[in-house]
C-alpha cells in the first residue's frame, strides 16, 4: 500500500492512524510507515486510539490541520468505518487507505461515505492471475468464493510442490524444500519466502465504491 500511495496517488505526506490494543495494527502502522518512508514519504502525524473508541473527532481536527495526502488506518472495519465517516461529517475530503483488516462490512457503519477509498487483500476474483481465474471457471464464482480459499489453495499447493521437490516426506527435507520455494505460481501470485519463513508475494489493491470492492491491480513489494 506504501508503493501505490507514492508511486499511483502521488501521495508526499501521510498520518497513520494505529488500534494500540492489536498487535496486528501496530505491525502494519509500522511496517507501512517504514515503507513509505523509505520511497521517500513523509509522516506528518502517527496517532493511537483503544480498541472501544468510538469518538475520533478531536483527532481528526488535528489531521484535518495537517491535510496529509492520505492517512493510513491499520484497524478493522468498525473503527476504520467510524474515522472515515466522522472526518466526512467534519467536511473534509481525506484519501484513507487500509490493510486486510478491511472489507465491504464497512458500509454497515458508514454507508456511503466509504466510497472512494483504497485497502490491501490477498485476492479478488476480478484479479487478472491465469491459475485464479482458471480456479473461478472450474469451481465457479459461488463455490469458489473468498481470499481464504485462494490461500488455502495455495498453501496445499506449496506444500505438494515441495514434497515433489524434496523427493520425500521427511518432515526436515520439506521444510528445507519450502525454504527454498523461488516463484511459485499460485492463485494469489506469485510466492517465495524470506528469511523468517513469511510469503513474499503481491498484494491486490481494492476500491471501495458502489458497497462493494472492486479491484483495482497487484503490487509486488
Amino acid at each position: 500500500m506504501a508503493k501505490f500511495a507514492r508511486e499511483d496517488l502521488s501521495a508526499a505526506t501521510a498520518a497513520v492512524f494505529t488500534n494500540v490494543d492489536s498487535a496486528y495494527s501496530q505491525s502494519l502502522s509500522q511496517s507501512f510507515s517504514e515503507a513509505f518512508e523509505s520511497l521517500g514519504g513523509k509522516l506528518v502525524g502517527h496517532y493511537e486510539y483503544l480498541r472501544k473508541a468510538t469518538d475520533f473527532s478531536t483527532v481528526m481536527q488535528a489531521v484535518h490541520t495537517l491535510q496529509p495526502d492520505v492517512v493510513y488506518l491499520s484497524g478493522y472495519v468498525r473503527d476504520s468505518a467510524l474515522i472515515i465517516m466522522q472526518s466526512h461529517k467534519m467536511g473534509k475530503e481525506l484519501q484513507f487507505l487500509g490493510g486486510d483488516g478491511w472489507n465491504d462490512m464497512m458500509y454497515d457503519f458508514a454507508g456511503e461515505e466509504i466510497d472512494g477509498n483504497y485497502y490491501t487483500s490477498h485476492w479478488h476474483p476480478m484479479s487478472p492471475n491465469p491459475i485464479s481465474q482458471d480456479l473461478l471457471k472450474r469451481f465457479g464464482d459461488q463455490q469458489f468464493k473468498g481470499a481464504r480459499l485462494a490461500m488455502a489453495h495455495d498453501a496445499l499447493m506449496v506444500l505438494l510442490d515441495a514434497v515433489q521437490r524434496a523427493g520425500s516426506t521427511d518432515r526436515s527435507a520439506i521444510r528445507d524444500a519450502l525454504a527454498e520455494t523461488e516463484a511459485f505460481a499460485g492463485a494469489t501470485g506469485t510466492i517465495r519466502f524470506n528469511a523468517q519463513g513469511d510469503p513474499m508475494k503481491p498484494a491486490v489493491i481494492l476500491k471501495l465504491e458502489n458497497r462493494t470492492s472492486s479491484f483495482v491491480k497487484a503490487v509486488t513489494p
